[in-house]
């Protein structure tokens, strides 16, 4: 019984610091269903009345692609409109498609991952996992792969690499202070680990930059409420298809506004 209550306390804790690690690099604006900060049902209402319309987009897209499989406009206003109909499953082809074209992009890379957490998809995000961290290699400093490994390693259950990129981003969080995305990253690595103290200490930290934040206050909060209960670690989460919160678009941070790119923004948008 206790474990349960430790684990809905670790979960809801996650779901609050993943919010605010991710917002700077996985939105996909036009998809208002995704966004923390629409209701669901608003979001089923607006999708209910433009699901005919959505389809007969996908249908035109989808004829398109018979006649010119590589078409990236096709292809991403394929995975747009099967995003718009909650078609999660059916979005990762054409995404997979994209990523396939250019395996370098970013954009496709982020949100072929989102996509993964949003249905559960654990063999495949360990099949893009190495592929990120080849990639990776190449910029180390990127946040925006820092933020997709830590995604691809909490879905996996990957403890080790976790660890690892936990080390890596308290350096660049050190050689960076004045970088609230290291932060952010690194807090929701620290909650990955088990490593309640450390998550703590780096949110309090994140308060420099966000005093006004209520989401961080209440993470801060739960924290502190779940070490005084008897100091024992709580489990480290494993995705499921039914989270509680929805972690693949949260709410966007103090100041911050979606980019127009059709897929993911570039890292121009920063606080």
């Amino acid at each position: 019984m206790l474990e349960k209550l430790k684990s809905k306390v670790f979960l809801r804790i996650f779901a609050i610091v993943s919010g605010l690690a991710l917002v700077s690099f996985m939105v996909f604006p036009m998809l208002d269903m995704f966004k923390g900060n629409k209701s669901s049902t608003q979001t089923t209402s607006k999708v209910s009345g433009q699901a005919q319309q959505l389809k007969q987009i996908a249908q035109g897209y989808e004829e398109v692609l018979k006649r010119e499989p590589n078409n990236v406009s096709a292809l991403q206003g394929l995975a747009e409109a099967r995003l718009g109909l909650q078609d999660f499953p059916g979005a990762i082809e054409p995404v997979k498609k994209l990523h396939t074209i250019d395996p370098a992009n970013l954009q496709y890379i982020g949100v072929l991952t989102q996509l993964y957490q949003k249905i559960n998809d654990i063999s495949g995000a360990a099949e893009l996992q190495p592929k990120v961290e080849k990639l990776a290699q190449s910029d180390p400093k990127n946040p925006q792969y820092l933020i997709i490994l830590t995604q691809l390693y909490r879905q996996t259950n990957n403890v080790s690499g976790s660890k690892n990129l936990e080390k890596q981003v308290e350096k660049l969080a050190q050689s960076d202070p004045e970088n609230p995305q290291y932060l952010q990253i690194l807090a929701q690595l620290h909650l990955q680990t088990n490593d309640l103290p450390g998550a703590l200490e780096v949110m309090k930290k994140l308060q420099k930059f966000y005093p006004d934040d209520e989401k961080l206050k209440l993470a801060i909060s739960q924290i502190q409420q779940a070490t005084a209960q008897k100091n024992q670690p709580l489990p480290v989460p494993v995705p499921s298809s039914s989270p509680q919160s929805n972690p693949v678009i949260p709410a966007p941070l103090p100041g911050e506004s979606p980019q127009n790119n059709p897929l993911i923004p570039n890292q121009n948008n920063q606080n």
